[in-house]
């Protein structure tokens, strides 16, 4: 089958569903009063609606393979290696965000009370006696209430030289974490900025760990079939290879449908044919190769690219290889699969015979 019709058709594949039916949403309770009959139509149509929902899933989660090359939450993905350098200024130190402590305050004391003793009119001639015992009780109470008073002022004290401390402490403590991370900053923007100035210069080993970085934030947490990838970067011809590790077809196209046996009420699963099944793992193995390199493409903030190469590897066995020019990728929401020129394209025709990579020895490009 030539590239354009399988590409095409698979890229049209579409899960067979049954036919749909007005959507049941009956409680048990119903079922009392239904005679055998309506009872079996109930039971097909809740049947069949949810054979059908299981067809929809199925045939989203295959597009989702399928069309890759067209996921916008991959293409729009944008690097910018300023964002990695951060402002760096040796001398400033955010104070107002240090830890601050409790304020100490003086608390004003509760002096001690007491009851006078009361003279009463029977006890004229004794009035002289309680005054001069007032007047002692007066003066203990006194001397009472300014010690209470001193040590009021004590503790106040106390507490005040252990707050300095403590914010003093706490001060340092937080001018030496701030120095740590405008150490750390200092040393990863020199780190950045020296991986910056060698991609300007060509060097291909920072290149392609620029490469394996932009691939990486892509694809991390995202299950579109790869196990995982490297890139090898050329200076001389300025090519980028991309190596992919993807899932076995197996574990990507699985079933061709499900199917509703109204006999016995029971939904079985359709195996894909084998023909079938490989016509789907071609297109994906297309799809996965033109998203990457348009994201490779897009993010060449360097201009140190002018075309890439993509294999693909199923146990370590090479299925494709996919070569574009860099300006092809460019309008990345108008690329379409089905009129890729073959010669761009190599697929494997046989399980059992691997795919000769394209390189600079297949294709035709000045190197010099």
């Amino acid at each position: 089958m030539a590239l354009i019709e399988f590409l095409t058709c698979a890229t049209g594949y579409a899960v067979l569903s049954l036919l749909s039916s007005d959507k049941s949403n009956k409680n048990n309770n119903s079922y009392a009063t239904c005679t055998k009959k309506e009872l079996k139509e109930k039971k097909e149509i809740e049947g069949i609606n949810k054979c059908e929902k299981l067809n929809i899933k199925l045939k989203e989660e295959y597009d989702s393979y399928l069309l890759l090359y067209k996921n916008y939450k991959i293409l729009n993905y944008a690097f910018n290696f300023n964002k990695l350098i951060q402002n760096y200024n040796a001398n400033e130190f955010k104070f107002k965000e240090a830890p601050t402590c409790n304020d100490v305050y003086l608390l004003e004391y509760e002096p001690i009370r007491r009851k006078k003793f009361n003279i009463f009119k029977s006890q004229k001639n004794k009035n002289s006696e309680l005054m001069e015992l007032n007047s002692i009780t007066d003066n203990i109470y006194n001397r009472l209430n300014n010690q209470k008073k001193l040590l009021n002022e004590m503790k106040y004290k106390i507490d005040l030289c252990k707050y300095k401390n403590e914010k003093l402490d706490k001060y340092n403590e937080y001018i030496i974490g701030e120095k740590i991370k405008q150490q750390k900053l200092k040393k990863d923007n020199k780190y950045y900025n020296d991986w910056k100035n060698k991609c300007y210069s060509g060097d291909e080993k920072n290149l392609e760990k620029l490469f394996e970085l932009i691939l990486n934030d892509v694809t991390n947490g995202k299950n579109i079939g790869l196990k995982n990838f490297s890139c090898k970067y050329s200076r001389i011809i300025k090519r980028v290879y991309i190596y992919l590790n993807v899932q076995n077809k197996e574990q990507i196209f699985y079933y061709e449908r499900y199917k509703y046996i109204k006999t016995k009420d029971e939904i079985r699963k359709v195996n894909l044919n084998q023909r079938d099944q490989n016509n789907l793992f071609k297109t994906f193995l297309v799809s996965i190769s033109v998203a990457l390199s348009s994201v490779i493409a897009n993010n060449d903030e360097f201009n140190s690219i002018n075309d890439i190469i993509v294999n693909c590897y199923e146990n370590n066995v090479c299925r494709s290889s996919f070569y574009i020019k860099k300006d092809k990728l460019i309008n990345k929401f108008n690329f379409d699969i089905a009129n890729i020129p073959e010669e761009n394209v190599r697929i494997y025709s046989s399980v059992k015979k691997p795919v000769i990579p394209l390189d600079s020895y297949y294709i035709n490009i000045k190197t010099h």
